[in-house]
């Protein structure tokens, strides 16, 4: 019950967040200037938030681990990650190498650019939209595998 709580309010947080976050990219430039605002307004959030919730987030996914079942996906499936992603830092290779398993399997990688926002570069449709046309179109054949 309390893990319900916890796992509501945070993902409440992250919408709020995630709608601010939005907005705030819609007006802004990657300038200096701009981006001591945004550090200062991410700690502002930070302050109305609890930290637990953030941490809580983190330990519900530590010990996911879809790998061993990755061979047995038969549709295209693509994953696509950002050159600045903090999550899921390329760097380690990770993804790259899970995405092998996947007999239909592509790894795209975005590179770093005044759009991509780490992490949080998911929300950034317009840097990955083409990748989800191009993944739906040669998808429609692999519909009749679903139940």
């Amino acid at each position: 019950m309390e893990r319900r709580r916890i796992h509501s309010a945070s993902a409440e947080w992250i919408d709020r967040c995630r709608v601010r976050t939005l907005d705030d990219d819609k007006q802004s430039s990657a300038t200096a200037k701009n981006e001591s605002e945004a550090v200062a307004s991410l700690r502002e959030r930070a302050k109305q938030v609890d930290a637990n919730d953030m941490l809580y987030q983190f330990e519900a996914s530590g010990d996911y681990n879809p790998e061993p079942h990755l061979g047995e996906i038969r549709a295209p499936l693509w994953a696509i990650n950002s050159a600045d992603d903090e999550v899921n830092p390329p760097e380690l290779g990770q993804v790259a190498r899970a995405i092998e398993k996947v007999k239909r399997g592509r790894y795209i990688l975005i590179p770093t650019g005044e759009q991509t926002r780490g992490h949080s570069t998911h929300s950034q449709a317009e840097l990955w939209k083409q990748y989800l046309v191009e993944l739906l179109r040669i998808s429609e054949p692999y519909r009749s595998l679903t139940p």
